[in-house]
C-alpha cells in the first residue's frame, strides 16, 4: 500500500539517508513508498518506487519457492532506497549493508543508467543474506555459498525478461561452460571477488529443465546458504537410485546437461499460437472429469477455483506433478510474450501440490488468471495488427472467460 513518512524520528532517518551528502532541499512530502511483506522501498518518484515493489514482489516469489525456512515475515524489513545519482556513491550501483539485529539496507544509485537485472540482483542478494541471517546467525555471512545469489536473482530476471535468456546463452558460449566444483564451493566474498553474475542460473535451470521437484532443489539451495558442501548432495540428487545404474560424477552430468543443452538452439522460440495451445491443453481437465471414478473423483473440476478443495485427491496430484514438469521443460521455449503465464501456471500448480496456506493459493490463482487474460487481449490484437484472421477462425468470437475450465465439446 502507499503510505507517507509521518513520524517526526523516521522523518529524520530518511532525511538523513537520502542528503546527507548534497545540500538539495526537499520535504518530507515529497517521499515516496511502498511497505510489503518483506520489502519497504522508498524513493522521490512515485512510478519508480512502485516499479522496484514489483520486482521486490517477484523476487520474493521466486525465492519463496527455493528457500525451505522463509517465515512470514523478517523480524525487520528489508529497507531499498532509491538515492538520487547526487546522493549516492558514484562507482558501484547499489550497495547492501546489514546492520545490528539483521537489519539490512539497499542503497540503489537510481538513474537511468541502472539496468533491471542490476536491481533484480541487488533485490535478491539483500533478500538471501536476510534470509541467512534469519536462519542462521549473523557469522554465517562469511562461509555462506555464493551461487544461490546469481542464481535466483537471474531467474528473477529471466521471469521479467524471458527474451534476454539469448543473451545468457551468448556469454556462456563466449566464456565457456564454467566448473562445477568451483561454481558450488565458492563462498559469496570469493564469488563477489571472481566477477561471476550469471553463471550460478545454469545450475538452476539445469535442475529445472531435468523437472527436479522443488523441494529437492531447495535442499541444495539450503546447503549453499547454509555455508555447507553442497558436492555430495547435488551428487546425490542428479544420479538415479536404481542401485543397476552406474552413478555418474558431477563433472560428467554438468558437462553432458550443458551440451545438449547448448546444442539445442533454444533461440527458436514457439509462436504464440503454440504457446496459446498447449497452455489451452494444461488447464483443462475435462477428459478426467467426464470419466467419472475411472480417474478418481474429479467430476466437481470444473473451474481452476476447484483445485485447492480436490488437491487430495491422488490422481489428481499426479496429473499435476506430470504437467508441473512439463511446463518446465517448456518453458525454454515459449513464445515470450507467454511466458509468464506459463510460469505462473506452474507456480500455481506446485502451490496446489505443496503449499497448507489457502492464501498462497488465492494469490496465484489470481496471478494466472491475470497474466492469460491480458496475454490473450495481447495475441488478439496482435493478430488484428498484422490483418490476421486466424483468432476469430479458432476462437469465434471475444476472449473468454479464463476462470472456467470449459469441456472440451464446448470450447471455442
Amino acid at each position: 500500500m502507499w503510505i507517507r513518512f509521518r513520524q517526526p524520528g523516521r522523518i529524520l532517518v530518511v532525511w538523513t539517508l537520502f542528503f546527507s551528502m548534497t545540500s538539495t532541499v526537499i520535504s518530507a512530502k515529497d517521499f515516496q513508498s511502498i511497505r510489503g511483506q518483506y520489502f519497504e522501498v522508498i524513493g522521490l518518484d512515485m512510478a519508480s518506487v512502485s516499479a522496484v515493489y514489483d520486482i521486490c514482489e517477484q523476487v520474493s516469489e521466486v525465492c519463496g519457492r527455493y528457500l525451505s525456512k522463509l517465515p512470514e515475515n523478517y523480524p525487520q524489513l528489508i529497507f531499498v532506497a532509491l538515492r538520487p545519482r547526487e546522493s549516492a556513491r558514484k562507482d558501484i550501483d547499489y550497495v547492501v549493508r546489514m546492520g545490528t539485529a539483521g537489519y539490512i539496507r539497499v542503497d540503489f544509485n537510481w538513474g537511468p543508467q541502472l539496468e533491471m537485472e542490476t536491481v533484480c540482483h541487488g533485490l535478491t542478494e539483500a533478500f538471501v543474506k536476510s534470509y541467512s541471517y534469519f536462519n542462521y546467525g549473523s557469522e554465517n555471512q562469511k562461509k555462506m555459498k555464493y551461487f544461490p545469489i546469481p542464481a535466483l536473482a537471474s531467474q528473477v530476471y529471466l521471469s521479467l525478461r524471458p527474451a534476454q535468456i539469448v543473451d545468457y546463452l551468448n556469454e556462456l558460449r563466449h566464456t565457456g561452460i564454467p566448473d562445477v566444483d568451483l561454481l558450488m564451493n565458492l563462498t559469496y566474498n570469493e564469488g563477489i571477488q571472481s566477477g561471476w553474475s550469471r553463471e550460478g542460473y545454469w545450475l538452476l535451470h539445469c535442475l529445472r529443465r531435468e523437472g527436479r521437484r522443488r523441494n529437492e532443489i531447495a535442499r541444495v539451495m539450503e546447503t549453499a546458504i547454509a555455508g555447507l558442501n553442497g558436492i555430495q548432495s547435488l551428487k546425490q540428487l542428479v544420479n538415479p537410485r536404481n542401485q543397476e545404474v552406474p552413478s555418474m560424477t558431477l563433472s560428467f552430468w554438468w558437462k553432458n546437461s550443458m551440451e545438449e543443452y547448448l546444442s539445442e538452439n533454444p533461440e527458436r522460440y514457439e509462436s504464440m499460437d503454440e504457446s496459446s495451445v498447449w497452455i489451452e491443453q494444461f488447464i483443462d481437465f475435462s477428459d478426467y472429469r467426464t470419466a467419472g471414478y475411472e480417474f478418481g473423483d474429479l467430476r466437481d473440476l470444473w473451474k481452476l477455483r476447484d483445485l485447492w478443495k480436490l488437491r487430495d485427491e491422488r490422481t489428481l496430484r499426479e496429473i499435476l506433478n506430470a504437467r508441473r514438469e512439463l511446463i518446465g521443460l517448456r518453458l525454454v521455449r515459449v513464445n515470450p510474450a507467454y511466458y509468464n503465464t506459463a510460469h505462473s501456471l506452474g507456480v500455481l500448480y506446485d502451490v496446489v501440490l505443496e503449499s497448507k496456506r489457502i492464501h498462497e493459493f488465492d494469490r496465484m490463482h489470481t496471478r494466472f488468471l491475470s497474466d492469460y487474460e491480458s496475454v490473450k487481449d495481447l495475441h488478439r490484437k496482435t493478430l488484428e495488427v498484422l490483418g490476421q484472421s486466424r483468432w476469430r477462425q479458432r476462437h469465434n468470437g471475444p476472449v473468454p472467460d479464463f476462470s472456467t475450465l470449459h469441456p472440451k465439446n464446448n470450447k471455442r
